[in-house]
């Protein structure tokens, strides 16, 4: 298995909220996310790069194995390039807990 490498904080609200976590709240530049059955908050700094420690952290917080990661981050990256086909160009982020397509008109 491949070592965790550091990702947009984009890519991480996705990667929780596809395992289930619900945003809750922004407190300064850090996203709070509760999940099922966690003992603790998952939180998301807004960084341009989330180091891969803070990854691991909250992979741990959720009890998310290294196999789970990667197969939602598969399943996110091949939904995006469908989605790339059919017209969508990029993924708008709003502050709360959703990720909006938006469409390029020509």
């Amino acid at each position: 298995m491949p070592a965790i490498k550091p990702t947009a904080y984009q890519v991480q609200v996705k990667i929780f909220e596809a395992a289930g976590c619900r945003y809750v709240r922004t407190q300064g530049d850090h996203l709070v996310y509760s999940c099922p059955g966690a003992m603790r908050p998952v939180v998301i700094p807004k960084y341009q790069e989330v180091p891969a420690f803070i990854i691991k952290n909250n992979m741990k917080v959720i009890g998310m194995t290294r196999g789970e990661l990667y197969h939602i981050k598969l399943t996110i990256l091949s939904f995006r390039a469908s989605e790339a086909r059919h017209g969508i160009q990029y993924y708008q982020w709003f502050p709360g807990y959703r990720l909006s397509p938006v469409r390029r008109f020509e």
